[in-house]
C-alpha cells in the first residue's frame, strides 16, 4: 500500500482547473520555499501574479498487484503538469497510450521507468538543509536564561546551525553588551561549520569536534567560563555505536557547568513513519526486539541502512548525491536505555520520553 497526501493550492478567487498546483508533500513544501519564500522576486508566468491564500489536503492511497510488487514495481507519481498540460517526463509519450492514469513504475535507479525520473536528479535542490528544530529547543535555550553567570550554550553535531540559528533569535538581546559568546556550534564536518561562519550570527563562535571524546576546542571554551549552561546532542548518537554513547556522556559531565542541562534526541526503534515508508522499519523493530530479548545491553546499534535499502527492495529511490550524505551506520534507542546510560554517566533525568517530532509529518501507517 503506497500510502500519500496530495496538497492543491488555491487562489484567493475563483479559478480555473489550471490555476492550481497538486503535489505530493516534499513538492508542496519545495513550491512553498523555492518560490514562494526563497525566491517570491522571480516568480514568473501567467498565473504569478494571483496569490495562493489556502490549500486542500486529499489522503491517497493506492496499491499495486502482489506479481508488480515482487518485480520491483509500485504505484506512484508518473507525469508533472504546468498550466494544465503535462509537461514531462518523457515528452509525455506514455499518456498517448495510457492516458492519465497513476502509473506503475520501477524503483531500481537503473531502469528507465524508476521514479524519481533521472530527469530532475540535480534540479530540485536545498543546498544547506536541515528538517526541522529540534524539539528540545526551548529547554536548551532556557539552560541559558536560568544560568545566573550567563554561560553559553553548546551545539554538538550542528551541521548548518538550524538549532543555533533558533537559539539566537530566542536570546537576542539577553547580552549585556554584544561581543561575549552566547552559543558554541561545534561539528566534524568544516564545511558545515564554513556555513555556520557564513550567517554571522551575533554571539556565535563555531568549534571543530568528534565524538565521543575528540572535544578539544569545545573543552577550551568550557574552560574559560566554567562550563557550558546548556548543551544539545540533536539526532548524533544515532550514529555512534553504545560504547561510544557511553564515552559521550562522559565526557559531557566534564562540559557541563555544574547544575547545567544536557538535551538528547535519538531515533526510536518505534518510530512508525520508517515501518510503514519501507520495510526496512519493520525489520529492524524485528531485529531490535530479538536483541532485547537476548539481553543486549544496546539492542538497536549496527544497522547498516544503504544495505538494507538494497536487500530488502525497500520503495525508496536514493539517487548518488544522496547517498553521499546517507548515514550508512544507524543506531536506535529507547527513552528508557538512554535514560539507563545517562543515569550510569552520573546525570539526574529530569525527562525521558518518546514523542514525534514536531517537525515531522505524522505518520498515516502503523
Amino acid at each position: 500500500m503506497l500510502v500519500g497526501v496530495c496538497i492543491v493550492w488555491i487562489p484567493i478567487r475563483d479559478y480555473s482547473p489550471e490555476n492550481q498546483n497538486m503535489a505530493n508533500i516534499p513538492g508542496a513544501l519545495w513550491y512553498l520555499h523555492n518560490e514562494i519564500v526563497w525566491h517570491p522576486w522571480l516568480r514568473a508566468g501567467t498565473y504569478a501574479a494571483t496569490p495562493k491564500t489556502r490549500i486542500e489536503r486529499f489522503l491517497v492511497f493506492s496499491r499495486a498487484s502482489q506479481e508488480l510488487y515482487d518485480k520491483g514495481m509500485n504505484f506512484g507519481v508518473v507525469n508533472t503538469y504546468d498550466l494544465g498540460k503535462c509537461s514531462g517526463p518523457y515528452k509525455c509519450e506514455n499518456l498517448e497510450e495510457y492516458g492519465p492514469v497513476v502509473g506503475c513504475e520501477s524503483w531500481n535507479p537503473k531502469a528507465e521507468n524508476n521514479f524519481p525520473h533521472g530527469q530532475w536528479t540535480g534540479t530540485n535542490v536545498y543546498p544547506n538543509e536541515m528538517a526541522a528544530s529540534t524539539p528540545l529547543l526551548e529547554h536548551w535555550v532556557s539552560a541559558y536564561r536560568n544560568d545566573h553567570r550567563g554561560r553559553p550554550l553548546l551545539d554538538i553535531g550542528c551541521a548548518y546551525g538550524r538549532n543555533v540559528l533558533a537559539a539566537a533569535q530566542r536570546l537576542e538581546g539577553s547580552r549585556s553588551d554584544g561581543t561575549e559568546v552566547q552559543i558554541v556550534a561545534c561539528d566534524c564536518a568544516k564545511e558545515h561549520l564554513a556555513v555556520v561562519d557564513e550567517l554571522e550570527i551575533s554571539g556565535v563562535k563555531t568549534a571543530w569536534g568528534k565524538l565521543p571524546e575528540d572535544l578539544e576546542e569545545a573543552a577550551a571554551v568550557a574552560s574559560d567560563v566554567g562550563g557550558f549552561s546548556g548543551i544539545l546532542l540533536s539526532e548524533v548518537l544515532h550514529q555512534l555505536p553504545g560504547s561510544s554513547i557511553e564515552k559521550t556522556l562522559m565526557a559531557m559531565i566534564d562540559l557541563l557547568a555544574p547544575g547545567g542541562t544536557l538535551c538528547i534526541t535519538m531515533f526510536s526503534p518505534n518510530a512508525n513513519f520508517s515501518g510503514g515508508a519501507c520495510p526496512v522499519g519493520k525489520h529492524m523493530r524485528h531485529v531490535f526486539e530479538e536483541r532485547r530479548g537476548e539481553g543486549k545491553r544496546w539492542p538497536g546499534e549496527g544497522f547498516r541502512l544503504k544495505e538494507l535499502l538494497e536487500e530488502l527492495k525497500a520503495p525508496v529511490h536514493l539517487d548518488a548525491e544522496a547517498m553521499k550524505c546517507f548515514c550508512a551506520y544507524h543506531h536506535c534507542a529507547t527513552a528508557e536505555q538512554l535514560r539507563r546510560a545517562a543515569e550510569e554517566a552520573g546525570f539526574q533525568v529530569l525527562l525521558a520520553q518518546q514523542a514525534r517530532h514536531p517537525g515531522h509529518a505524522e505518520a498515516f501507517w502503523g
